[in-house]
């Protein structure tokens, strides 16, 4: 059997130079903008789509959308809205 030795002292220095921080960065803002963009599903369009990945994912789907209502309406009775603190907008404009 043949074992191919590789040189592997410059592989850190070459893959350094694939991507940077700041790049990183950029494509991350770009993915949450895309996002916030869009309205959120609602519990009837989340149903429609697990549906369509099959039944056994429908099932499965359908039973932690169950449990999430369950947990939310336990949430919002042991938590009120006029308990929670709201938080107040961000400007923008001051750290430009």
């Amino acid at each position: 059997m043949n074992i191919i030795h590789t040189d592997t002292s410059g592989f850190y220095d070459e893959c350094r130079n694939l991507y940077s921080w700041r790049y990183v960065a950029e494509r991350t803002e770009l993915v949450y903008d895309y996002v916030m963009e869009k309205p959120a599903p609602n519990t009837l369009a989340r149903l429609k789509t697990s549906y369509s990945w099959g039944t056994v994912t429908f099932l499965w789907s359908a039973m932690f959308q169950v449990m999430e209502a369950l947990v939310m309406l336990l949430a919002s009775y042991l938590l009120p809205d006029d308990k929670v603190d709201i938080l107040r907008n961000f400007d923008l404009e001051a750290y430009d």
